[in-house]
């Protein structure tokens, strides 16, 4: 019994030790390292949207002629989805992705916008491959994720793709979330990134700016709310954990 409480005491230590400040990381975006990063979690690509989900600026949208897909800008309500809420930053953007695109009411992008395929400037879906919505900044200076699960649960890691951001001259891409701010600037020309944020902490809300300049759009998909898998040394000490418990029920037996 003394052997398990020390283990158990150290076990404890090593969750508690593994705590730090929120990391945010951004790598070259694949399928694989988007499904390892977001595993254990729930997801939204945009690839349902229903009037449940969003509704258009002065209730205007552009319509394909061919399948009738629904897509353009958004009202300030935003996109709201199974992993919370989207909303713009700020600004009005007036760049080509959201005039010769996403604009239907006129006058500039003041809000983010639905994004059906096939979009300009290099940006647009990223998940799932066959997939052919996501969200757009409309060149406005980004996006609000207010995120949280549906079912009120909690997660620790938030994963999503970025497409085709910071790619001109000396604009730049911020993500911040809990005090915590990573900047990129000089980024390909339409790259797609898988983004990474691991929290200090388990929670149920946390919202996460995602900022770049005005005329600098990009898309946004695959967003995951996730646990954060448990690090080696714990997983050995609670394979230490079984193997005890398997001896104290034999030593039991054979009492």
């Amino acid at each position: 019994m003394k052997h398990l409480k020390i283990t158990a005491i150290a076990l404890a230590l090593s969750l508690s030790g593994a705590a730090q400040a929120s990391t945010i990381t951004l790598e070259t975006f694949t399928t694989a390292g988007w499904q390892s990063a977001a595993q254990g979690g729930i997801f939204e690509d945009f690839e349902n949207a229903t009037a449940a989900n969003r509704g258009f600026a002065d209730n205007k949208a552009f319509v394909d002629p061919v399948n009738s897909a629904v897509y353009g800008e958004l009202n300030a309500a935003g996109y709201n989805s199974r992993v919370g809420n989207f909303t713009t930053l700020g600004g009005v953007g007036t760049g080509t992705t959201c005039t010769d695109l996403l604009d239907a009411n006129g006058g500039g992008c003041s809000q983010i916008a639905l994004q059906y395929d096939p979009g300009i400037n290099g940006q647009g879906n990223a998940y799932p491959e066959t997939g052919e919505w996501s969200l757009n900044s409309a060149d406005t200076e980004g996006m609000l994720w207010t995120a949280e699960r549906e079912d009120g649960g909690m997660f620790q890691r938030l994963v999503f793709a970025l497409t085709d951001p910071a790619d001109t001259g000396d604009k730049s891409l911020e993500i911040s979330v809990n005090g915590t701010t990573e900047t990129w600037k000089s980024l390909s020309n339409g790259a797609t990134w898988l983004a990474v944020i691991n929290l200090d902490a388990p929670t149920n809300a946390v919202a996460v700016e995602i900022r770049t300049s005005l005329r600098d759009g990009f898309t946004l998909d695959g967003a995951a709310l996730a646990p954060v898998p448990l690090p080696a040394s714990v997983l050995f000490l609670l394979g230490g954990l079984g193997m005890m418990a398997v001896f104290r029920r034999r030593n039991a037996q054979t009492a």
